[in-house]
């Protein structure tokens, strides 16, 4: 007796791959917007109304060429990561993976760690718990708060340290943020979410 194939496309995903198409979708068409307005000055500038299905063919060409090019160079230039932990004195490479530093903040700073990857600027966004959340909590320039009214985690983990007896909301506001219009992400479940920002 043969096992049942296991589904190529996992439908708990649908949701997910349909919204990244609707976006896909909706940027392509806006870029077309911005060709089409500025059809007649290219046109005018090339000699006239023959050479307008060239101009499209070869954006589209341009396009269909490029997307591959900055898929690789994401690749090989994509993100990187800064992993805290206090198994390290300092700053290390991490074994593993050649974009990964291993930062214990106890030696060294935020500042350090970014020379170590040779930038000057970007973009940080902090994943974790407790810890993290409370240790960047005077760099945050946004931090996205989210509450699920009907759902009680027995033991759970704070967001920052300090709670109780503060709020999430207090301490975010005793550090600069204020708080943005409160978004309902799911009304059944009580499930808001606020950004704050500086």
């Amino acid at each position: 007796m043969s096992e049942a194939a296991a589904p190529r496309f996992d439908p708990k995903r649908r949701r997910d791959v349909t919204l990244a198409l609707v976006l896909v979708t909706a940027l392509a068409s806006f870029e077309t917007t911005v060709v089409s307005t500025a059809m007649p000055t290219i046109i005018g500038d090339l000699g006239g109304l023959p050479h307008y299905a060239w101009v499209f063919s070869i954006y589209l060409l341009t396009s269909t060429v490029a997307m591959p090019v900055y898929g690789r160079l994401a690749d090989i230039y994509g993100r990187r990561r800064l992993i805290l932990t206090h198994h390290v004195a300092g700053l290390a490479p991490d074994p593993r993976d050649a974009r990964t530093i291993l930062w214990n903040p106890a030696a060294a700073t935020l500042e350090q760690a970014w020379d170590a990857f040779g930038l000057r600027s970007g973009l940080l966004v902090v994943i974790g718990g407790t810890g993290p959340f409370g240790l960047f909590l005077p760099r945050y320039d946004a931090f996205h708060l989210s509450r699920a009214g009907r759902a009680r985690l027995p033991g759970g983990m704070p967001v920052f340290p300090g709670i109780p007896p503060a709020t999430p909301e207090n301490l975010l506001a005793q550090h600069g943020l204020k708080p943005g219009a409160m978004q309902d992400l799911d009304p059944s479940a009580s499930l808001v979410l606020t950004v704050w920002q500086r």
